[in-house]
């Protein structure tokens, strides 16, 4: 068979790789510019992330290892959903789509980062109890409880919108049941800590949907 002749299959725009990739390995065009920003934007947020966490005062942990493991297990899967595009079922909208997922996932990191800044020396990537640690009910905190969660939650539904294919949609999924699990093991801590301060405002503030959830 002649290279001309090679038979060819169209991926999403908006997809982890855009445009007519050839079935002979090695012939695939650059990733589309919504993608390219997509990235940008997660590693822009994932620098920010890393440096604030390592000037955070370390507390006390209450969250084993296997636990941190179980959401590490969350967070890969979603990525795997993102990027392997098992069905090659686009989702429709093409471009206009894909920047639209570009800004959800802006509108998302942003809302986690406003929160981490927001949350100040309270912050910490595992369930911990800081000296000092107060119940924070101001900024995003007076919207959702966990608004870090919500905006991370946000920020992958967008990443799905820009990968272009349907099983990605699978991936705010995933990661919003890791988060609940992780918010009733964090409130459990609180709630012994805490007592009817915590209760008052878990009656008060939804968790991480505004008047919903």
């Amino acid at each position: 068979m002649l290279r001309r002749d090679l038979p060819r299959r169209t991926v999403p725009v908006g997809g982890v790789w855009a445009g007519t990739v050839a079935a002979q390995a090695g012939e695939v065009t650059p990733m589309a510019p919504a993608t390219i920003a997509n990235v940008i934007l997660w590693l822009t947020w994932a620098a920010y992330w890393i440096v604030a966490a390592r000037s955070a005062p370390r507390g006390a942990s209450h969250e084993r290892s296997a636990s941190r493991l179980v959401h590490l297990g969350a967070a890969v899967a979603s990525l795997a959903l993102l990027v392997t595009r098992p069905l090659e079922v686009a989702i429709p909208g093409g471009p206009i789509v894909a920047v639209a997922g570009d800004a959800v996932t802006g509108i998302g990191l942003a809302i986690a980062v406003w929160a981490r800044i927001h949350l100040g020396a309270n912050w910490s990537g595992r369930i911990e109890l800081k000296e000092g640690h107060r119940v924070v009910r101001t900024g995003p905190y007076g919207w959702v409880r966990h608004p870090i969660y919500s905006g991370i939650v946000i920020a992958i539904a967008g990443g799905a919108l820009v990968a272009g294919e349907a099983t990605a949609l699978l991936t705010p999924v995933v990661m919003l049941a890791a988060y609940l699990r992780k918010v009733r093991m964090e409130e459990a801590v609180l709630l012994r800590t805490f007592g009817d301060e915590y209760e008052a405002y878990r009656r008060d503030v939804r968790a991480l949907v505004p008047f919903v959830v």
